[in-house]
């Protein structure tokens, strides 16, 4: 709480019961009390306070009790505050050593963090090298791959036709299944079919005209045409697949190395984004370190200026308890033991007490040849 000031007045009117009781009541004003107890307990003064001890009634005498117990907690809250900020500025005293300790260890780690941060600023550059690397080499071998495999896959492909002609023109042709309205068309597409994979144009031309036949019809050479047109078929599938598997290791050889580049390119990726995430952290320690540096610093320069308050607030408080202890709490206790009235003093007329004032010491012994000048008053007195 805030010190109560006292009036100004000379000592007797100072301490007379109505500037006591105005120095108690301006500090219940400022006590750490509900606005309605407050007000009741400052209304009270008159009957409570500023009646002589031993003619108060017993509920003025529980009021004054009542006062003198909300002075005390004053009074201790001030106490606490005073020792707090005592404690406080002690605690502070050496604390200059430890202030430069933390800001030379705060300087000291910035400069790790950013030597930390260009290695890992440099390990990124050479990830992002190593992944356009990576991504080259994988084009590469995918452009070796395609080049590669055109001609197995071409023949993969031929095998995937003729396979399909077989089962879907041939075998229905051949086992008389296929609709009667669609069979020239599909001897046409068969004959298609047989001439570009070489087969005997003969035999082509007499199968064609067995074809469309039903198989009730047809007689033996039908039959032994046919079935040369069933091995021509099979003749070629089996060519087409040695072709493929002569093929095969070469080409499994650089699938395997197009997987291989494909690794390496995702695990320089991967690489990448984790170096990254690593430099983007230490970014993140050398902005902290930093603002922690920049505030060691402040403190330690800071710290002459925070003694010095805390010393003032120290001084403050243990000043403001002395105010209170003199004031408010002397007063209190004053009027709580009052047995007699209180009388203001005389006062000395003010022409009197004017010349008493101003009356000068007593003059030096002049020399005897001064005794005989006339004397003059000693001070001049205005009605």
């Amino acid at each position: 709480m805030a010190p109560t000031k006292r009036s100004a007045a000379t000592s007797e009117e100072a301490w007379s019961v109505p500037l006591k009781s105005h120095l108690v009541v301006a500090a219940l004003k400022e006590a750490d009390l509900d606005a309605s107890v407050k007000d009741m307990l400052c209304a009270s003064i008159k009957w409570s306070l500023g009646a002589m001890k031993g003619e108060r009634h017993s509920s003025c005498q529980r009021i004054s009790d009542m006062i003198g117990e909300v002075l005390a907690a004053s009074e201790a809250s001030l106490v606490k505050d005073a020792y707090d900020k005592e404690t406080f500025l002690e605690a502070l005293k050496p604390a200059k050593a430890t202030r430069e300790a933390t800001s030379e260890s705060a300087t000291a780690k910035v400069q790790e963090i950013e030597q930390t941060s260009t290695a890992a600023a440099a390990a990124v550059v050479e990830a992002e090298k190593a992944l356009k690397e990576a991504s080259a080499a994988l084009k590469v071998t995918q452009t070796a791959q395609k080049v590669g495999d055109k001609d197995v896959d071409a023949l993969a492909a031929k095998r995937a036709q003729l396979e399909a002609g077989h089962k879907d023109i041939f075998l229905p042709l051949s086992e008389g299944s296929c609709p009667e309205a669609d069979a020239k068309k599909m001897v046409r597409s068969l004959l298609t079919l047989a001439n570009k994979f070489n087969f005997d144009g003969s035999l082509m031309t007499a199968v064609s005209t067995v074809l469309t036949k039903s198989k009730s019809t047809r007689t033996e050479f039908d039959e032994t045409c046919t079935q040369q047109v069933a091995e021509s078929f099979q003749n070629g599938l089996a060519a087409l697949d040695a072709q493929i598997l002569e093929g095969a290791p070469a080409k499994a050889e650089r699938a395997a190395a197009v997987d291989a580049a494909l690794a390496q390119k995702t695990g320089a990726e991967e690489t990448l984004a984790a170096l990254q995430a690593e430099r983007d952290a230490v970014k993140d320690q050398l902005a902290e370190s930093k603002e922690a540096a920049k505030a060691a610093k402040k403190s330690l320069t800071d710290f002459f200026p925070d003694l010095q308050k805390a010393s003032d607030a120290m001084d403050e408080a243990t000043a403001a308890l002395a105010e209170f202890r003199a004031g408010a709490l002397a007063a209190y206790q004053a009027l709580n033991e009052r047995s007699e009235e209180w009388q203001p003093p005389a006062k000395v007329p003010r022409k009197a007490k004017v010349v008493e004032e101003e009356a000068p010491e007593e003059a030096p012994e002049e020399p005897a040849a001064m005794e005989t000048a006339p004397a003059e008053p000693a001070v001049e007195v205005t009605a």
